[in-house]
């Protein structure tokens, strides 16, 4: 009788680890989106949190936290509306272990988490899985042209000790325009980022005053004076005061046209 010996795969440390969990919730300022896990951060089921992994300290000079967080913290990230999460879920020692089709392959259920979660920008760090998902080589540091599951898209450089290319200082100053408040109306009045908080009393502050001036003005002169929203920041505003009634953002050059015309009679 004979026995042959039952062949088993070879398992590799990154093949046996757990995948790294997200930290995401919906209607957060930014998800930062790695490559995939590192096999530290996969180890101890926290984000970045290899030893020369330079992200946290990016985050934090750059703005995005008060302090430094330390990767076993990474679940606070969220207090300050910004989430993390990866391109591809499996870990490993180097990114430059993971194939093309691997990333083909987890491009679709990024794109529906980011359409779920709906963030207002999602930032990934480093080129290759954003060049490797889209089938683009040129893409370029900073604000793409085109969104990711609804969300504005940005590449910033990896923060990975790996990549000498990029200075911790190079890291911040990338990070930092990220990080710039865009003239938007946030999701709530309560701010959950610095820059959802800023938004909200430059918006909402503006909301409370308009609707104040068109309250004494129609105490005033009576309740049938007519409400028209002009000006750049027209359309912005508009939707959020119940008594703006039209839009006419050229209404003020057209007034100023019309005095002309008069005066010069």
């Amino acid at each position: 009788m004979y026995f042959m010996k039952r062949l088993t795969p070879s398992v590799t440390r990154s093949d046996s680890l757990q995948c790294l969990p997200d930290v995401l919730e919906p209607g957060l300022s930014v998800v930062f989106c790695g490559i995939n896990p590192g096999v530290r951060a996969a180890s101890t089921g926290r984000h970045f949190a290899g030893r020369g992994n330079r992200f946290w300290r990016a985050v934090h000079l750059a703005g995005f936290t008060p302090e430094q967080i330390c990767p076993q913290d990474d679940h606070t990230l969220l207090q300050y509306g910004c989430g993390l999460t990866t391109a591809v879920s499996r870990p490993t020692a180097r990114a430059d272990e993971l194939s093309q089709w691997e990333f083909k392959a987890a491009a679709t259920e990024l794109e529906r988490k980011i359409e779920r979660h709906a963030p207002q920008c999602v930032a990934f760090l480093g080129k290759m899985a954003l060049c490797a998902m889209s089938g683009r080589r040129d893409i370029c540091w900073g604000l793409q042209p085109t969104a990711f599951g609804g969300a504005r898209a940005w590449v910033l450089p990896n923060p990975s000790g790996l990549n000498r290319s990029f200075s911790l200082d190079a890291l911040v100053s990338r990070a930092s325009k990220l990080n710039r408040v865009e003239l938007a109306a946030p999701p709530s009045v309560i701010g959950r980022s610095p820059a959802a908080s800023m938004q909200s009393g430059f918006v909402f502050g503006y909301v409370g005053l308009v609707q104040g001036i068109v309250a004494r003005m129609r105490a005033e002169i009576g309740d049938s004076a007519r409400v028209i929203a002009t000006g750049g920041l027209a359309e912005l505003f508009a939707p959020l005061i119940p008594e703006i009634e039209a839009v006419d953002p050229h209404l003020t050059l057209v007034g100023l046209r019309l005095i002309h015309e008069l005066n010069a009679d």
